[in-house]
């Protein structure tokens, strides 16, 4: 039996709490309850479910919630259907965290007259404009962002964050802008790559990657926790060469003549790179993989050579995407832990992180098919993986060729009676 809570909530977005109205569908067809998971781009529900007359069935319905496990998602896309005189409603439901695109966080850059209200619930009224410049880049940290954008949205929205680890600041261009709450966590995964938004319901989490990942002491082993695995490459996307192209700066210079008694001022200035633009390769993956040269990486912002070449490393993609995925066997997957994975018959062992969740928690027929990270340990671990079965198939190879050579002098070579033997018919 498969069975959510459903709700449908009074007034502005928040976790549904008592004060709405919220039943109990029992009606879940189970084998169709899915919940997927993706690190940083994906967290959703979708299931279906048979009428059975209850004011619970009656309530799937667009911006509706359910619940499974504690977390909530809104309804998007159900779709009732008729067949065998019974009517179901597949649904499709995103996490309520997604619900944060709804919200417009403005900045310096749009001065807008909210009247009563503005979008943290304050009395603004602005008239002057500031002089900030949204495209320069500025040293800012996780929080000041955060704090800037989700700050004072518990009251309205139900908001809350966290920040979960150490982050150095960085320097990012417009981190102030105007946006939509998707768009401010979007600016924070892009200028901190390695940080992973994981929310609990409408408590933004950001976690740095060390306390993301965490080492459980799991380990999924082939054909003993896994009976199926796929790994897969994709170089499509490389990209580990490129022309770099830094600031530019104006220089004044000019003229002047005098034509007919009057002075004529020529005040042409003229705009010259801080550094030139130069060709940069990452060597390390050139080695490895072969040159992958991609556009032109072009920065308004930095002035100084190295910093360039850094700015460039962080844009690169020098490895190629792997896809390591399996199936896991009465094993509950944990979004970020480290597992120890062995694939004895390729020679293949490494330990990898869950970035990726496809589950069936009300199925007794349906496996959960887990997403492993794709970093660079587990490509080396792989390609060592090879150069073993490699090593072991030459190693087997050349066994089979000195016995093959042994039996074969063995078979040709003569005993002493049949020696004699050959000798005597040879004088008969």
């Amino acid at each position: 039996m498969s069975v959510v809570k459903i709700a449908k909530i009074q007034g502005n977005l928040h976790v549904p709490n008592p004060s709405d109205t919220i039943a109990m569908l029992t009606s879940v067809i189970p084998d169709t309850m899915q919940i997927t998971w993706k690190k940083n781009s994906e967290y959703q529900m979708q299931f279906e479910a048979y009428n059975n007359g209850s004011d619970a069935y009656s309530m799937l319905s667009p911006g509706n919630m359910v619940e499974k496990n504690g977390q909530w998602f809104v309804i998007k896309h159900p779709k009732a259907g008729w067949s065998g005189n019974l009517e179901t409603t597949s649904v499709v439901a995103t996490h309520i965290s997604s619900e944060i695109n709804r919200i417009r966080i403005y900045g310096d850059d749009a001065p807008t007259d909210f009247g009563s209200y503005d979008h943290a619930g304050k009395s603004q009224s602005v008239t002057s404009v500031s002089n900030g410049n949204a495209e320069t880049a500025v040293s800012v940290s996780v929080n000041d962002i955060m704090q800037w954008a989700f700050g004072d949205q518990q009251s309205r929205w139900g908001i809350t964050y966290q920040i979960i680890g150490s982050f150095n600041s960085q320097m990012a261009v417009g981190p102030y802008a105007s946006g939509s709450g998707k768009d401010i966590i979007s600016r924070i995964l892009a200028a901190w790559t390695d940080t992973v938004f994981w929310p609990d319901n409408l408590n933004l989490r950001i976690y740095s990657h060390d306390e993301f990942y965490k080492n459980r002491g799991h380990r999924l082993d082939y054909l003993h926790d896994t009976d199926t695995v796929t790994l897969e490459y994709d170089t499509t996307d490389m990209v580990n060469a490129a022309r770099l192209v830094g600031a530019m700066q104006e220089s004044g210079g000019g003229s002047s003549k005098t034509v007919d008694n009057a002075e004529i001022t020529n005040s042409d200035s003229q705009s010259t790179y801080y550094f030139a633009p130069f060709y940069f390769v990452d060597e390390e993956s050139k080695k490895r993989w072969g040159l992958y040269e991609g556009d032109d990486i072009t920065s308004d912002t930095i002035t100084d050579k190295e910093q360039m070449k850094a700015y460039a490393e962080a844009q690169f993609k020098p490895n190629p995407d792997v896809s390591l995925e399996l199936t896991a066997i009465d094993w509950q997957a944990i979004p970020g832990d480290l597992v120890r994975v062995e694939i004895k018959p390729a020679n293949y062992v490494t330990q990898t992180g869950v970035v990726g969740i496809v589950s069936y928690p009300d199925s007794a027929a349906k496996k959960t098919t887990v997403t492993l990270n794709s970093n660079l340990q587990t490509i080396l671990d792989y390609q060592r993986g090879q150069q073993a079965e490699l090593k072991s198939y030459r190693d087997s190879t050349r066994n089979m060729i000195i016995n093959a050579q042994f039996n074969s002098q063995v078979q040709t070579t003569w005993n002493e009676t049949e020696v004699k033997a050959f000798d005597n018919s040879k004088r008969s």
